[in-house]
């Protein structure tokens, strides 16, 4: 969960994120409406997204799945 705003001020939004298996959550401020952020669900998805605060949505939003371009572990060798 991430507060946005200040106390005194009325249009402060709060972002909840269901899946409590965020790994990584990156907030910056682009200007003084508009939050991006980066949301990784584990290695290999994650979603990134723009906020705009006054109007309380998201004016883009993607997921990335980089399970295509990742090899799958090889099996086989000494793992003493």
């Amino acid at each position: 969960m991430v507060w946005i705003g200040n106390s005194g001020e009325a249009q402060t939004r709060m972002l909840t994120f269901i899946d409590t298996r965020v790994v990584e959550l990156k907030l910056q401020w682009l200007n003084e409406k508009l939050v991006y952020g980066s949301v990784w669900w584990g290695r290999i998805v994650a979603t990134d997204f723009i906020f705009d605060v006054q109007r309380g949505t998201f004016i883009y939003r993607e997921m990335a799945d980089c399970g295509a371009v990742v090899q799958p572990c090889q099996r086989g060798g000494d793992f003493r």
